[in-house]
């Protein structure tokens, strides 16, 4: 992503002129850290550092606002700007924690706040984040396929695989499976995932998105809309992807 690269390119630069500085005998006689003394420090707890998914301006304050409004924590949530578009986040009990991190994704503006963990060892974060957190539905497996190890390959094939349900929910036009996974944020949505049963003919599992980022609807990547991409003039042939994808507000 153009932001995440520009953050590094910043941060690139800074060091770069640390590098080239002369130093003073003052300044190089640095305080010394030894590893029994680091093995005895508290460990950082419940921290992370996010990302807003957009390539538009927005107010902070706004998007500190409408978290703490969605978090609804117990305790104090820590949320501050280290930086363009990207924050730390601490929570101070396991609660808000466990919600923070894994009942997402959190929305603003239909963009998702990307989160990812943090253990406070560095001045900034040496992973920067890159998931978003989705349900998603594979539709109609047939029922001989409908295993935890199936319906788990299956879902890695659309994002890093939290957890998955055995049970099939029933619609208008069949039955699906829901997964919990981690999309990466710089690559198109999977549209389809192909099967291939040895023996028998591949078939196209249809994957739909429930409470997702908006995407482009040329490229298939969240952040932004085909409007808001190049000049935005696209024929409705060239949009692959699309509204179909997602899933209904009821399933």
């Amino acid at each position: 992503m153009a932001a995440e690269t520009s953050k590094k390119e910043r941060v690139f630069e800074v060091d770069e002129l640390l590098k080239n500085l002369n130093l003073s005998e003052a300044e190089m006689d640095g305080v010394v850290l030894a590893k029994a003394d680091r093995g005895s420090l508290l460990e950082v707890k419940w921290m992370a550092v996010a990302e807003l998914l957009t390539v538009k301006g927005f107010s902070e304050q706004s998007l500190e606002k409408m978290m703490r409004a969605a978090w609804n924590a117990a305790k104090e949530v820590v949320f501050r700007p280290i930086d363009n578009n990207l924050f730390i986040m601490q929570a101070f009990c396991l609660g808000d924690w466990n919600r923070i991190m894994e009942e997402g994704p959190w929305l603003f503006s239909e963009c998702a706040l990307m989160l990812e963990k943090f253990d406070g060892a560095t001045t900034t974060p040496s992973v920067m984040p890159n998931r978003v957190q989705a349900w998603i539905q594979i539709h109609r497996i047939p029922p001989l396929y409908r295993t935890e190890v199936i319906l788990k390959q299956l879902a890695a094939k659309v994002g890093e695989v939290d957890r998955v349900e055995l049970r099939a929910v029933s619609f208008s036009n069949g039955e699906f499976h829901r997964a919990r996974v981690k999309l990466v944020a710089d690559k198109p949505l999977p549209r389809v995932v192909t099967f291939l049963p040895e023996g028998s003919e591949s078939m196209l599992l249809l994957v739909k998105y429930k409470k997702i980022s908006k995407f482009c609807d040329f490229y298939g990547k969240m952040g932004h809309e085909h409007p808001e991409c190049g000049t935005g003039e696209y024929a409705d042939d060239e949009l692959q992807f699309g509204k179909w994808m997602l899933a209904s507000e009821m399933s």
